[in-house]
């Protein structure tokens, strides 16, 4: 009888002894998978938050960009920070811009003479005795002066060599004389009086009837084509 509870003891020992075993197995793999997944938890939360960081980062890092105002654009830049300039086809010209050629220095109302060099043509101060004719008008290239203009003469613009013509008259002006004896009329001095020099009484306007000098002046000069009429007096 006490052989069969010695053997009856070992096989309880036994069963104990595999039941710890068998439970620190399960309790040892359970803590090892409770242990990994806790480290693969902490791993996935330290990429988002490093995720989250770096977008942070870039937001950052990108604010400045839109920073500057509409009035304070920075110039382009090269990817090693240099500032860099546009390229000539792309530099806007100014759209409002008129082209042209510098004109002479004579002009529309200005007095002229040819006492220059070689008799060459030159602007004269109204009045004096070197102002011969004045400028009534300037006809671009391909035009012409007036048919009744006492002369006329054409000259080389500067730069480019386009020409114009000075449409030239008497420089009639009331009281004052002039020379009727030469091959057209010049100024004169109104001091002395030989033959041939007569005073402008008036300029009759917006007529060619060398009738409406009587009673003013002994005389007229007309230009039918602009319709006035210079009524001068002999001195």
């Amino acid at each position: 009888m006490s052989r069969r509870r010695g053997q009856a003891l070992v096989v309880l020992l036994g069963f104990v002894v595999a039941t710890s075993v068998v439970t620190g197995v399960l309790v040892g793999g359970a803590l090892w998978a409770a242990d990994g997944r806790q480290k693969n938890n902490e791993s996935h939360s330290a990429a988002a938050s490093s995720v989250a960081v770096s977008e942070s980062a870039t937001a950052t890092s990108a604010a400045p960009a839109s920073a500057p105002g509409p009035d304070t654009a920075p110039p382009p830049t090269s990817s090693a920070g240099a500032a860099v300039n546009p390229p000539a086809d792309a530099v806007e010209l100014h759209k409002n811009a008129e082209e042209g050629r510098p004109s002479a220095d004579i002009a529309a109302g200005d007095c002229v003479g040819f006492g220059g060099e070689n008799g060459a043509i030159q602007k004269s101060a109204c009045g004096t005795s070197g102002a011969d004719f004045r400028v009534t008008s300037v006809a671009e290239q391909n035009t012409s002066c007036p048919a009744d203009s006492d002369r006329t003469f054409t000259r080389t613009l500067p730069g480019g060599g386009d020409q114009d013509t000075l449409c030239l008259d008497v420089p009639w002006a009331v009281g004052g004389c002039v020379d009727v004896n030469g091959v057209s009329p010049r100024p004169a001095a109104c001091a002395t009086t030989p033959a041939g020099r007569v005073r402008v009484v008036d300029i009759k306007q917006g007529t060619s009837d060398v009738n409406v000098c009587a009673g003013a002046g002994d005389r007229g000069f007309v230009y039918a084509q602009r319709r006035f009429v210079v009524c001068a007096a002999r001195l």
